[in-house]
């Protein structure tokens, strides 16, 4: 009886844990951004684009890039574990691809460096902006699929609404960071449409895990 409820338990932790990749990517990424901040010397959290942390001329480029490397994975397992979930139809589908490919782009974009303030645009630096572009992208379209799920279903109450206006207040601040409307502000600008993104993953995650912990449970 004791081993029955062993493997049964040990099963639930194995289903559970792709869903608690959602809630640990998000501090997990900041802890490098603020490492990788202190590591490399006149930096600037307010004026600087994270991207310029995993630049080859910083002296530990690498802290940068592995935090992006690893939030990406965190975000392609906790795709699989909310898929596993939902499963529902081609807006689950949609949702969780749309995730996965968004935390793809991201490990390519912690591969591929930003070029240096100031250097020629360089191929490799074209490729991390285009995969950093892709990657938000898609987890703004993803979050529109999840909107259009949510909408009606007690599980998810409140995670339509969520869902829509966290995509427009991110496209808000990403356009203000693309236009330049406050110069100087621009590094301030990418973490906050930044953080809106994490804290919609940490929050589908922790509803994911509740709902998960409901179903087991009858």
């Amino acid at each position: 009886m004791r081993v029955k409820r062993l493997k049964d338990n040990t099963r639930l932790w194995v289903r559970r844990l792709p869903l608690l990749c959602g809630v640990l990517g998000p501090p997990l990424v900041l802890v490098f951004l603020f490492g990788a901040g202190l590591a490399t010397p006149g930096y600037s959290h307010v004026s600087h684009a994270i991207s310029q942390l995993g630049a080859s001329v910083n002296p530990h480029p690498e802290v940068m890039n592995t935090g992006l490397g690893v939030y990406g994975l965190l975000v392609i397992c906790f795709a699989y574990g909310l898929y596993r979930l939902l499963r529902r139809g081609g807006s689950a589908r949609a949702i969780c691809i749309l995730m996965a490919v968004s935390g793809a782009c991201t490990i390519g974009a912690a591969v591929f460096h930003v070029d240096p303030m100031g250097a020629a645009t360089s191929t490799e630096g074209s490729v991390h902006a285009v995969l950093a572009q892709v990657a938000f992208g898609a987890f703004l379209l993803a979050a529109l699929a999840f909107a259009w799920y949510a909408r009606g279903s007690k599980r998810w109450r409140g995670f339509a609404g969520l869902s829509g206006g966290v995509v427009l207040l991110a496209l808000v601040l990403a356009f203000l960071f693309w236009a330049k409307v406050f110069p100087g502000a621009e590094g301030a600008l990418q973490r906050s449409f930044g953080a809106v993104a994490m804290l919609w993953v940490g929050a589908v995650s922790a509803r994911s895990l509740r709902l998960h912990s409901a179903l087991a449970r009858s």
